[in-house]
């Protein structure tokens, strides 16, 4: 009966021992179910933020081209905006040389009419009417001077053009010089610019001519 006793109580141990057990693999379970859940939501967050990051490198990726494209097309914008420059320059310098040429002629034609103004003026004088007489004396006295002196004065396009100007329309001739515009269309664009032209100089210069 003892011998019984002892080994239901054995029994009693190991049946307690298994049920502590159990009791620990339960625990044990809803821990890993708690932490699996926990892996899931943490797999669902990172998949979220690895689909926000491929939609941010996606955008990323198009805002570089389009970078890329901008990039091109002010480079050449830029080129354009270079070879315009280099296009001006060129003209400018064009200008500026007929300009000193056109001075450089006026320079040479100052002292050819000069020499004939001292040869002319007391031949012609006794010959002429009052009125011819009073215009030559005009000419020689300020006419012709004035005009070559304020040319080869004239620093620029401007000042050249304000002489032409005035002497053109001193001797009658402002509207010949606005004729112009329609026989130059081209390269009379502006009224101020006809005064440059080397046609306006040598007009002015004939009707010097016919006075004397």
């Amino acid at each position: 009966m003892k011998a019984r006793l002892e080994e239901l109580s054995q029994r009693q141990v190991v049946f307690d021992e298994a049920l502590e057990g159990l009791k620990q693999l339960r625990v044990l379970h809803e821990q890993t179910e708690k932490e699996a859940k926990d892996l899931k939501e943490e797999v669902v967050g990172l998949s979220e933020r690895n689909r926000s990051l491929v939609a941010d490198l996606s955008k990323s990726i198009g805002q570089q081209e389009e970078l890329k494209k901008l990039n091109k097309d002010l480079q050449i914008r830029i080129d354009d905006a270079l070879s315009h420059r280099a296009l001006a320059v060129k003209e400018l310098e064009g200008v500026s040389q007929q300009y000193h040429s056109f001075k450089s002629q006026i320079h040479r034609e100052s002292f050819s009419i000069g020499d004939c103004l001292f040869e002319t003026e007391s031949g012609h004088l006794p010959g002429k009417s009052r009125q011819g007489a009073e215009e030559l004396r005009w000419v020689v006295k300020e006419g012709i001077p004035l005009f070559f002196r304020a040319l080869l004065d004239s620093s620029d396009f401007d000042a050249m053009n304000a002489t032409l100007q005035m002497s053109s329309i001193q001797l009658g001739l402002h509207q010949d010089c606005v004729d112009m515009k329609e026989k130059y269309p081209e390269e009379l664009k502006d009224k101020c610019v006809l005064y440059l032209y080397p046609d306006a100089q040598r007009q002015i210069i004939d009707r010097f001519a016919e006075m004397m």
